[in-house]
């Protein structure tokens, strides 16, 4: 019957239609993503790079990602090794290395005294924590126990500000064994300290808002302090936790 057969040959043209047009309207979105290749680059190691598509078994884009992971900061040893007995903690200085002298050639003559630096902050803005001016330039770096402060002068040159040796994190460094110019250590006794410091500076026994119990050491002469750290208590059995130089917001 023509009729009918003009029916069905109208019927399969409507699904064909209808299935064409589905496909076209189909949102490119949803369909499979080709995958990217990421390249990863650190300074001073190899390359590498990672294809995507080859790994899966399908065609690589040509858009790429690189990351590059910048190295941190560099201490270049400087002269000769200062040996540890020479290394004496004083109130603007630590053995020969004077406070106010350039960055690099401070952290470097302890670099070559005690070895790479334990950590080092790089640059960034004092919170105040080691006594630093508010919101001024700051440069933490630690070997071990001892804490190397950096701050600007008055130029905006970085120099070797202050520091403190904080026996109170357990570290194994040569800077362990650092001393006084007259001996003390941190570890040493109240009594110790005493006997020490007690026939010429004033020793004072106070409680430090974020340290807690400290001593610190006055000239008689004008009052000024000299060192100061953190103790276990101001009794005779007390332990002496750490050595600190003048907050260097005050000298």
């Amino acid at each position: 019957n023509p009729l009918i057969v003009g029916l069905a040959v109208l019927a399969v043209l409507v699904v064909i239609t209808v299935t064409s047009f589905q496909l076209l309207a189909r949102d490119p979105d949803t369909g499979p993503r080709l995958p990217t290749e990421t390249t990863t680059t650190v300074e001073g190691a190899p390359s590498t790079t990672v294809d995507a598509g080859a790994a899966t078994g399908g065609t690589s884009d040509p858009a790429t990602t690189t990351t590059t992971v910048a190295p941190g900061p560099t201490i270049v040893p400087v002269g000769d090794a200062i040996p540890l007995d020479q290394l004496q903690l004083a109130r603007t200085s630590i053995g020969p290395i004077e406070f106010g002298l350039p960055a690099d050639q401070a952290l470097g003559r302890l670099a070559a005294s005690l070895g790479p630096a334990d950590s080092d902050s790089g640059d960034g803005i004092s919170t105040g924590e080691f006594g630093s001016c508010l919101e001024g330039y700051e440069r933490i770096v630690r070997w071990g126990p001892l804490i190397v402060i950096v701050n600007h002068d008055g130029a905006g040159v970085p120099v070797f500000a202050g520091y403190r040796l904080d026996s109170s994190q357990s570290f194994i460094s040569p800077a362990s064994d650092l001393a006084t110019l007259s001996g003390l250590k941190a570890g040493d006794s109240v009594a110790d300290l005493e006997e020490i410091y007690g026939g010429s500076f004033t020793i004072n026994y106070l409680d430090d808002p974020t340290l807690g119990n400290i001593y610190e050491l006055r000239r008689d002469s004008d009052g000024a302090r000299v060192l100061w750290g953190p103790i276990t208590g101001s009794t005779a059995d007390g332990v002496v936790l750490g050595i600190f130089s003048p907050e260097p917001c005050t000298l």
